[in-house]
């Protein structure tokens, strides 16, 4: 009887051992791993066929250097560009990138993230303090208004328009008042929600 008993006893702690060993060797294989940490937005995607895709002569000049690593021109993300878009004025490559007419809202956006992150500041404006933000609220483009608030624009940066100045809502607000088709008045609405949400005012 004593035989069997101490038999059983040693069974239960054989298994009892054996499944110590199991939880140890599994806690140990679950702890090896990281999540990767998050990025400030997602990856750019910046290809030839976005360059490509630039009308203006100079301002995609400027781009295909900048993408084959040009230094003297990285140097110069914050400076003037003479530039076909421009005219008689000129524009730093942020603000000539809100207006790129030959690109769609989405290569704008590609093309702005690309200067971002190449040192472009979102606070410079062209020659008459005119921001990209203030741009692109001008242009009503919502998703290019997102964009430059994530990366940090201002939201109640004073701009020079129309010989006054004023902050990117009083300005949107002003061009909604002044607009007569009921579509871009909604645009304009939907820009000075989003204005609001940030901290607008």
């Amino acid at each position: 009887m004593c035989t069997r008993l101490s038999i059983f006893w040693l069974l239960c702690l054989l298994i009892s051992c054996l499944g110590c060993f199991g939880n140890k060797a599994h806690i140990k294989k679950s702890t090896g791993t990281h999540p990767p940490k998050p990025t400030s937005h997602p990856p750019v995607v910046f290809d030839d066929a976005v360059v490509a895709a630039v009308g203006d002569a100079k301002f995609k000049t400027f781009l295909q250097g900048l993408k084959a690593g040009n230094a003297s021109l990285k140097a110069k993300i914050n400076d003037f560009l003479d530039t076909e878009t421009a005219g008689n004025d000129y524009y730093r490559p942020m603000v000539a990138a809100v207006l790129a007419r030959s690109l769609s809202s989405i290569q704008k956006i590609q093309v702005i993230q690309y200067l971002y992150d190449q040192g472009a500041d979102l606070a410079l404006g062209d020659r008459s303090n005119r921001t990209p933000l203030g741009w692109a609220v001008e242009i009503a483009d919502e998703a290019i208004v997102k964009t430059l608030l994530d990366l940090g624009a201002g939201v109640n940066q004073e701009t020079d328009w129309a010989a006054e100045k004023t902050t990117p809502l009083a300005w949107a607000e002003k061009l909604q008042n002044k607009e007569s088709d009921t579509t871009k008045k909604a645009e304009y609405a939907s820009i000075i929600k989003l204005l609001k949400s940030k901290g607008a005012r």
